[in-house]
């Protein structure tokens, strides 16, 4: 689209250009003011078309619903690489295999942030552990499965500048 308005934008220089020397305008700045003009118009029209299609990108993710469970700081980090590696991770589309939230709130306590997302019918679990390090960010952030059951179970792990 982008490269549209620009071709539109020198067929009107051109056309500007053709009426000035048609009507044999004295003024020389009225070429450039029409010009100008157009290329505003052009820039407006550009960023209308590109807000619409960030709008039906947005509009394509309606089965997705989301809710912060909180948010707090976590002044008792406990973990360590060891913990981390120990962790069982389940099957990645269902968790099944994988550790429970329970026993691993039961291990390690409340975690800095928790977060759920429903999408097509599938309801996930995101929590982290979150810390402060010599001015360095260390945490632990995993994601779990519902299960029938109402339990959840561990599918994904990811730890940054543990040791």
């Amino acid at each position: 689209m982008f490269y549209f308005l620009i071709l539109f934008s020198i067929c009107i220089f051109g056309f500007a250009a053709y009426f000035t020397i048609k009507l044999r305008f004295k003024k020389h700045l009225v070429l450039p003011l029409l010009a100008g003009l157009f290329l505003l118009l052009a820039f407006g029209l550009y960023k209308g078309f590109d807000r619409s299609s960030r709008n039906s990108t947005e509009s394509k993710q309606e089965n997705t619903t989301a809710s912060t469970l909180k948010y707090a700081e976590n002044s008792n980090f406990s973990w360590d690489k060891e913990k981390f590696d120990n962790l069982t991770v389940g099957d990645q589309d269902s968790g099944l295999g994988g550790m429970s939230y329970d026993d691993i709130i039961a291990e390690y306590g409340e975690p800095s942030t928790a977060f759920e997302s429903t999408t097509n019918g599938i309801t996930t679990r995101f929590i982290s552990y979150q810390t402060s390090v010599n001015k360095e960010n260390v945490s632990v952030s995993l994601r779990f499965i519902s299960q029938p059951d109402s339990s959840w179970l561990l599918s994904y792990k990811f730890a940054e500048n543990l040791d």
